[in-house]
């Protein structure tokens, strides 16, 4: 199984992280769960190897040097030798990216993805099914909403803000649906 990590780097291109996980076995119960991480297949003696995360207070945390590569062509890969970590460049405007590192990107079964183009400063919404997620045919809708998030159960539904009105959108059929406006609020709209 491959964990899936999103960042921003090279000057703002959307840059995705992948990297070799373990498949969960909560029970640690013996059985060999194929993640290569010794929690099972050895008699459940659980994990073995753990590092020692760094207190990053102290002054004395390992240094790692950023590699010196150029940027990667649209849907290329780099690893970087320190981590053995895949960097893919999945888009190939410059400016195309996520919203912020804590934020999900993906809606609900990964096949779609939230990006803020940011020269233009529009939400765009991708399908993720090749690479870069930017070119031709892949591009679903444009959104005209503030603080756009994915629902996490409907995949095909994001929620947002407009005026006063926190609405949804079908991204597949453009429907939009106003889930509270506050200025028809009888307690709200007079302070607003």
């Amino acid at each position: 199984m491959r964990h899936t990590f999103t960042i921003c780097g090279w000057g703002a291109l959307l840059i995705i992280f992948t990297m070799p996980g373990a498949i969960c076995n909560p029970d640690n119960n013996g059985t060999d769960n194929g993640g290569g991480d010794d929690n099972g297949g050895n008699g459940g003696n659980g994990p073995t190897g753990l590092v020692e995360v760094p207190d990053p207070l102290s002054g004395d945390n390992p240094v790692y040097q950023l590699a010196t590569t150029g940027v990667p062509a649209a849907g290329a890969s780099v690893t970087d030798a320190a981590f053995g970590i895949a960097q893919t460049r999945v888009v190939q405007t410059e400016g195309l990216r996520h919203e912020y590192s804590r934020i999900d990107p993906f809606n609900s079964d990964n096949s779609l993805i939230l990006l803020l183009h940011t020269s233009a400063g529009e939400w765009r919404i991708y399908r993720t099914d090749s690479l870069p997620y930017d070119q031709g045919g892949n591009l679903i809708r444009t959104l005209d909403v503030a603080e756009p998030r994915w629902d996490p159960s409907d995949a095909n539904l994001i929620w947002g803000l407009r005026d006063f009105q926190i609405v949804t959108i079908n991204v597949q059929t453009g429907v939009e649906t106003v889930v509270k406006d506050f200025t028809q609020d009888s307690t709200i709209a007079p302070i607003l």
